[in-house]
């Protein structure tokens, strides 16, 4: 008589791989990078005044802003990261035609230009968020920025 009890393991063992392929495909990562380097600044632009806080960003919906130079902390969702800015995690989610043509990882240094964009509590619901903590700060926060593909640069510039 053949065991088995092996083609289960066997199974479970395939699945949970599968689901670990399909996150670094989407480009999940599970931890947040150590602390941002110094200087690390949003931008309204073209005032040039310097957001200090997520809210004072919210009350600037609609506003172009810049960051230049600045630290992913965790990738999120194929098309979105966090940043650790103004006093606190600002998404960004990146928008265009098709999937982007970049691979954002935890750690990376940006630049960008963008608006930022007041979204509810439903807004991540078709984004794809890699962990259910992602999905709830999300949610909890009032907006965002969406950065055009085009406007997103690696490094400082």
């Amino acid at each position: 008589m053949a065991n088995q009890s092996g083609g289960g393991v066997s199974t479970v063992l395939l699945l949970g791989l599968a689901g670990l392929i399909v996150l670094g495909l989407i480009g999940c990562s599970n931890t947040a990078t150590t602390a941002p380097p110094s200087g690390q600044t949003l931008t309204a632009i073209p005032d040039d005044v310097q957001i200090q806080n997520v809210a004072q960003m919210t009350q600037m919906a609609g506003e172009e802003v810049a960051a230049q130079g600045v630290r992913v902390d965790h990738v999120a969702a194929d098309e979105g990261f966090w940043l650790d800015l103004v006093g606190g995690r600002v998404w960004v989610t990146l928008v265009g035609s098709g999937e982007s043509p970049y691979t954002v990882r935890d750690g990376d240094v940006v630049s960008f230009q963008g608006r930022i964009v007041p979204h509810g509590p439903t807004y991540p619901a078709p984004l794809g968020m890699c962990s259910q903590a992602d999905y709830d700060a999300l949610s909890a926060q009032p907006s965002h920025i969406e950065v055009p593909y085009d406007a997103l640069a690696f490094g400082v510039g």
